[in-house]
This record gives C-alpha cells, structure tokens and sequence, in this order.
C-alpha cells in the first residue's frame, strides 16, 4: 500500500480504493480523512478550472452523493464545520451547488459535465478576446509616452576655475526660496563683495530665505562679515580652508575642493561639483548641521576681533 502525504494531518481510513493494481491513499491539505488516488486525482483536475484543493474536494463529495450537509460534509472530509459552511457557501455563489431548504439545508451539484463545459467556454471566449487584443495592445504599448524615474534625472556636473564656481554658486543663492547653507574658505568670504555674493546672500534673506554660513571670521573677513546682513546668520569655525559647500533647498548641492590657496577669482585649479540629487543633498545637509553646531555664532566672535587692544598707561 503506497500512502502518500499532502500538507495534512493522518488520520483513519474513511476508505481504500483499488487504483491500477494498488492501493492509493492520500492525506490531503486541510482534510483529516484520508483520500483516494481517484477521487485525488479528479481533484487535482477541477483545480486547472480554478477551484482549490478543498473546494474540489467537497463538490466530488456532494457529486458522488447527490445531495449533502454541510455538517455531513464536515464528517464524511473530517472538516470542522465552520470550515465546510465556508466551502458550501464559495461553492454556491459560484453557482456550483445549489441550496435546498429544509433542516438541515441540503446541497447538490449539476452534473460535472456541465460545469465542465460551461467553464471550458467561457476560459475559451476570455482567450479569443485576448488574442483579439493583443496586436492593438503590442501597438499602444509602443506609443506610450515613456516617463523616467526621479533616479535617472538626476544630474551631477564638474565645474572648472574659480570664477565659474562662485557664478554657480550665485546662481543657487539667488534661486533658493527657502534655505541656503554654505561654508566658504576665509578667502572667498574675503571676496564675497567683490564677486557679488555678499549681495545675493542678503537679497536672499531679506526674502525670507534661510540663510546659514560658516567661514573663518578674522582680521581679512572681519570686513566683509560686517556687509552681511543680519537676517544672514554667520558663524566662525577654523575647519574651513579645504574647500566649499553649498545646499539650496535641499535640492542642489555644490562641493569644491581648493587646490590652490592663493587670493583672487581668477583661479582655474579650483574644481566643483554640481548635484541635483536629492539624496545626495541630504546627506551633504547633514554633514553642514553638524559642522553648523560645532561653529561659534558670528557676535561673539567679531567683537573679540575688533576689539580694541589695551594701551599700557
């Protein structure tokens, strides 16, 4: 005797059924009893015709005996009876079975042969449909605007030389609406007027753009920390001479290395990158609050410069 197990529990006998010269018996997924290789096999059909294990299950039972309960049905499957009014009633709202009224309320089944070819028709029509579509579907398919995700949109940009990095940078504080954080080498807060940044980062916060900066204040700035307007929050910090960084909106970042230390715009060493990912402006924004935090507000810091220095009596 061959028993073969399907995702269920064992469970006694119900019955055996001589199947090609053996005996076949299967434990079957979510029914207690065990099943026979005919019947399993037919079930095993009626799921290419789109009803589950179960459901197969209890429509050969009700066809086999005619007419059935559903508490019937939950003994004669080992099913709890929960689980059979369940498999009763998807079965009768797909007009699989039908209801007779009485105590209990029995079920029966048309013929399988019917059911068969009803089904068998309509899958045949959905498929005549299908093919019917299919070269107009393949075409409009083909005219279809193609659309591209955020991802592949996204630019980034080399800038060589000095004077083109502070026009870009120009540009970005003037096309901010809502914040700008910058860090800027002590030379080019030093040339901040003369290249006309100074003006941008005012015109912007008089807006009400938020604008963040971070630079080395000192003697050589002192002067042009001073043409800042207040709206512009400054602050000192002495890491501040390898390179720049700017974020607009947190939409655009600008990142450049200085390779040449000497003063003036005209410099073609200098090299940027331009991004509008934003990703990647919100990890260079990150890394400005924390360079933000670590930096001393611009107050405190240009009255210990322009102090006056003591004159010994």
């Amino acid at each position: 005797m061959k028993i073969q197990f399907v995702q269920g529990e064992v469970a006694p006998a119900a019955y055996t059924e001589d199947f090609y010269g053996g005996i076949d018996i299967y434990i079957y997924e979510g029914v207690g009893r065990e099943v026979p290789g005919l019947e399993r096999r037919a079930a095993d059909l009626l799921e290419l015709y789109g009803l589950s294990e179960r459901e197969a299950l209890v429509l050969l039972h009700i066809v086999k005996r005619g007419s059935s309960s559903a508490g019937e049905i939950a003994k004669a499957l080992q099913l709890r009876r929960v689980e059979a009014y369940k498999l009763v009633k998807k079965l009768a709202e797909d007009n699989l079975i039908h209801a007779s009224a009485g105590k209990p309320v029995t079920y029966s089944s048309q013929p399988l042969e019917s059911f068969i070819t009803t089904i068998t028709g309509a899958q045949m029509q959905k498929l005549k449909g299908m093919e019917m579509a299919k070269e107009e579907l393949i075409t409009l398919s083909r005219n279809l605007p193609r659309s591209h995700s955020k991802a592949s949109n996204q630019q980034f940009r080399m800038i060589q030389g000095r004077e083109q990095i502070y026009g870009h940078l120009g540009r970005m504080v003037r096309g901010a609406a809502k914040s700008v954080d910058l860090i800027l080498t002590r030379s080019d807060l030093a040339l901040s007027h003369v290249v006309g940044l100074t003006d941008s980062l005012n015109q912007a916060a008089d807006r009400g753009t938020k604008v963040r900066l971070i630079s080395r204040v000192d003697e050589s700035t002192m002067e042009a920390a001073e043409g800042l307007s207040n709206r512009c929050e400054l602050r000192h910090s002495n890491v501040t001479t390898l390179g720049r960084l700017s974020v607009a909106d947190t939409s655009q970042t600008l990142i450049s290395l200085v390779l040449d230390k000497s003063l003036g715009k005209r410099n073609a060493k200098d090299v940027a990158i331009w991004s509008d990912s934003g990703d990647f402006a919100g990890m260079m924004g990150s890394l400005f609050d924390t360079a933000y935090r670590a930096s001393v507000p611009r107050q405190g810091k240009l009255r210990v410069v322009g102090a006056p220095e003591e004159t010994a009596e």
